[in-house]
């Protein structure tokens, strides 16, 4: 699935997670923040696709592939690997916050209770364990690629997923409801107090009503994309992919998302 629609997916896990903090609006917006990064997170093991990559790690490290190749493999390293697994969204942030509390204690002296810091910090932790957890499992619905799926369970050696729910590019609809979600959980959040609701109790609803519709409008489609293996047949695929998006968005919806798309640098 394309880099924003995973961005937006850790922002909306953030904005829920937000929901439950009493603390300040500083704080609340440092968990958003923390589920944002974790939406893009695991595709930091694209790096391997680089064109830089070979002059720079591949000859730092003495590695005997090349980045193309590390990106298409089944390292731990490579694309769809360790990054996008359940144990790296667990790790991740447990390291993170072991990390932060010793700097802390080591720079304010302070006598500082690990498990009292890890209960303040719990809610940036799952934030970030969900957004990557959203980017993992938006990748298994996608072709299977090279990598057949993605090392979910890692350092398990299956790969799970290569669904072919949906194509790689272009589902500006789930987008959508993504971005729907994020809309009604930030009013949500910032208007529980005077419409006398409480925001944890409401923002899960409708952050599970959105992965319904998420999860109605994948079994929708009409192609089955698990047959893509590549090459000649990428341009029939993406021609589905975008007819089936113009019949369920309208032709005037349809046209500002492909404005949209060719406006941004990265692939949506």
């Amino acid at each position: 699935m394309d880099i924003l629609t995973h961005t937006i997916s850790g922002t909306a896990a953030g904005v829920v997670i937000a929901s439950f903090s009493t603390g300040s609006l500083a704080q609340r917006a440092g968990i958003i923040l923390v589920g944002t990064i974790a939406g893009t997170f695991p595709d930091l093991d694209v790096l391997s696709a680089w064109s830089g990559f070979d002059d720079s790690f591949g000859s730092w490290f003495n590695l005997n592939e090349s980045g193309r190749q590390i990106f298409k493999g089944n390292h731990w390293y490579s694309h769809h690997g360790a990054f996008h697994s359940l144990t790296f969204a667990i790790i991740i942030p447990m390291v993170a916050n072991l990390a932060g509390f010793l700097w802390k204690k080591r720079i304010r002296r302070q006598s500082v209770k690990y498990r009292s810091w890890i209960k303040r910090k719990a809610l940036f932790m799952i934030a970030f364990t969900l957004g990557m957890t959203f980017h993992c499992i938006e990748d298994m619905l996608t072709p299977p690629g090279p990598w057949d799926g993605i090392a979910f369970y890692w350092p398990h050696p299956e790969y799970i997923g290569g669904w072919g729910k949906i194509w790689w590019w272009n589902s500006y609809d789930l987008f959508l409801i993504v971005l729907g979600s994020i809309f009604l959980n930030s009013l949500i959040l910032l208007f529980a107090k005077r419409i006398h609701v409480k925001a944890k109790s409401l923002a899960p609803v409708v952050l599970g009503l959105a992965m319904i519709l998420f999860i109605m409008q994948v079994n929708n489609r009409r192609t089955d994309y698990s047959n893509f293996i590549g090459g000649k047949d990428y341009p029939s695929f993406e021609e589905q992919s975008l007819k089936y998006q113009e019949e369920i968005l309208g032709p005037t919806v349809y046209e500002w998302m492909v404005r949209f798309d060719e406006s941004l640098p990265v692939m949506f």
